[in-house]
């Protein structure tokens, strides 16, 4: 059996495959520039070549992302400092545990020998 196929029917195929080609190849240099952390402007250069609406999209995109990410960013380092100043009070009451420590340590070593002795009752 023989497969015929259309030349109208070939030339749709090719089109999409092209344009499904170029949308992947447009996000590939908005994915690229998102990691390098390139500007707008840096961009739109790069996608000279591609549709105005596509590019556009692409921009949207990276600027939403470029949002999101510096949100995130925010917010762990908000956490960071709340964390660090979690760690400042908890280092102080250690502190202040281990200097009462030591002052009860100091007034057991002065009291013990007097209750030995019977000057202080038990």
């Amino acid at each position: 059996m023989l497969a015929t196929i259309s030349r109208t029917e070939a030339i749709g195929v090719l089109e999409e495959y092209e344009t499904r080609l170029e949308n992947l190849n447009i996000q590939l240099i908005r994915v690229d520039a998102e990691l390098a952390k390139s500007s707008i402007r840096d961009l739109s250069n790069s996608l000279i070549n591609f549709s105005r609406e596509m590019v556009n999209n692409q921009i949207e995109l990276f600027k939403a992302r470029a949002q999101e990410l510096a949100t995130q960013t925010n917010t762990l380092l908000n956490e960071k400092d709340k964390f660090r100043e979690q760690g400042e009070v908890l280092k102080s009451e250690k502190n202040g545990l281990l200097e009462l420590k030591k002052l009860i340590k100091e007034e057991i070593d002065e009291i013990f020998p007097l209750v030995k002795e019977g000057i202080i009752g038990k």
